[in-house]
């Protein structure tokens, strides 16, 4: 993908309104937010690419598609604001004549549709991504120096955050963002991110992602990424977490189903549509013995069979299943999804947080003492080592760790720590940090395997003070248990 697009995941309610994988309308909104900011008709934006892609015969898949029509939005938003259109090399690829008449064209029909005054230039760079179309091999992008960089990358997100970005066509993409985003950064050249603020704290997880991805492309190339270009890399991210359900729970559900005039096949074809890299159907003979504790759910009818005596998720469904058996279905998945997403957090908000390192109404100067006096805690705890301190403090001068919900969660880049930690200050009255004012401080310390938790114990964190209301009732908390007791979900 290139440079465009931008807040993508608005934390669980993706995968709550998205069971099936491929389903890019969260997308879709916010690329119409992009097309607001520079009055273009995001509909029929969109209809003129497509019925030019018709014309042509060239077919893409929704992915590709919607990549395309970001990295026109990001063209319009710099030539609206008056920026020059970056000067990049192109990735050597074979490009038909037949895409660089296509781009030619969809570049003249929106220059006349909306009068944004795109260069025709522009037309070579579109043409680059026509020719990415084909998702069945992997496409050279690059060459093997930027290839070979974010392979590596992919694989330390892997060991680092447990959550696997290897993705052919992924890959292909972000090797063409990066390779144009160095060039930039060289030249001290970076794009405006209008969306970033939103980006930051609609999913911190995928953005704790994207700055390590940053900082280690600050090593490899020696430049330096400024938040607003971290944010277009969080969106990549999470452009092939939505593609790949990354960040699901796996979902088991048996299905034991009498086969009713075919009306067992036609369930089976309905219920494909909710298929996905983490929910699972497995189809039941009619005769076998259920065991429970194999499955999340069981779908079943009133004659399907006796050998299933009780079984906690089991939704009883008509044989000539309906609408209305189509949307329990649903729900059940989601209130699933949400019951395993919320006993993990539970589980790592109790390893976490500890009543030493609670406390109330510490003021401070600045964001670097408050990070010196908890990290000093800490230390003399025994739950990291002195070079702790310094590493929160680098982190902080690389982005800001507040969000606008009120609350601050600094930590280092690297987990390093003896022990997952979450050091926490209320405060009554707001301190300013970063870019916001904020009322709760939450240092975290992490080991290097804590990602994983951490991602939880963010979620929760950021779940439980989306608004002011919900922040100053954890601030009204008055010692750890009254805080595990808010943290903690029901269930």
């Amino acid at each position: 993908m290139t440079d465009a697009l931008n807040f993508l995941i608005y934390k669980k309610e993706l995968l709550k309104r998205n069971l099936k994988v491929n389903d890019y309308s969260i997308v879709e909104k916010d690329l119409s937010s992009y097309c607001e900011l520079v009055s273009i008709d995001y509909l029929l934006f969109k209809k003129v690419v497509s019925s030019i892609f018709d014309e042509y015969n060239i077919h893409v898949n929704d992915y590709t598609f919607l990549t395309i029509l970001s990295h026109l939005v990001i063209k319009f938003i710099r030539v609206r604001g008056g920026a020059d259109i970056d000067e990049v090399e192109l990735p050597d690829i074979k490009i038909s004549d037949e895409d660089i008449k296509c781009a030619s064209d969809i570049i003249d029909k929106l220059n006349t549709t909306f009068g944004v005054g795109v260069p025709k230039e522009e037309s070579r760079k579109l043409a680059n991504l026509i020719a990415l179309k084909s998702t069945n091999k992997e496409v050279a992008v690059t060459n093997s120096e930027y290839r070979e960089f974010i392979v590596d990358v992919v694989k330390k997100v892997k060991d680092k955050f447990g959550i696997s970005l290897r993705d052919d066509e992924f890959i292909s993409f972000f090797s063409l963002h990066i390779i144009n985003l160095v060039k930039r950064s060289k030249s001290g050249m970076y794009n405006e991110n209008p969306l970033f603020e939103r980006t930051l704290n609609s999913d911190s997880f995928i953005y704790e992602i994207a700055v390590f991805i940053s900082s280690e492309l600050e090593k490899k190339y020696d430049i330096s990424i400024p938040d607003t270009e971290i944010g277009f890399l969080a969106f990549h991210i999470g452009s092939v977490i939505v593609k790949k359900n990354l960040l699901s729970e796996e979902i088991n559900v048996a299905v034991n189903m009498f086969d009713f005039y075919g009306f067992g096949n036609l369930l089976k074809e309905a219920l494909e549509k909710y298929e996905s890299s983490s929910i699972h159907f497995h189809y039941i003979d009619k005769n076998s013995t259920i065991p429970s504790y194999k499955f999340d759910l069981l779908i079943t009818t009133p004659f399907s069979n006796n050998n299933i005596v009780s079984y906690n998720n089991k939704i009883t469904i008509n044989p000539m299943y309906n609408k209305k058996d189509l949307h329990n279905i649903q729900n059940k998945l989601e209130e699933i999804e949400e019951n395993k997403n919320r006993k993990k957090a539970n589980v790592f908000i109790s390893q976490f947080f500890n009543p030493l390192f609670f406390e109330k109404n510490i003021y401070l100067d600045n964001e670097e003492e408050y990070i010196r006096y908890i990290s000093g805690k800490l230390i003399e705890n025994g739950i990291v080592d002195t070079s702790f301190t310094n590493s929160v403090i680098d982190k902080e001068k690389y982005t800001p760790t507040s969000f606008e919900n009120g609350i601050a969660i600094p930590h280092a880049i690297e987990g390093n720590a003896m022990f997952n930690n979450a050091y926490i200050i209320l405060n009554d009255k707001p301190v300013k940090w970063g870019n916001y004012m904020v009322n709760a401080i939450i240092v975290i310390a992490l080991r290097s395997d804590g990602y994983t938790g951490f991602r939880y114990v963010l979620d929760t964190l950021m779940n439980k003070t989306s608004n002011r209301d919900d922040l100053m009732k954890m601030v009204a908390c008055k010692d750890y248990f009254e805080l595990i007791d808010y943290l903690n979900y029901r269930i």
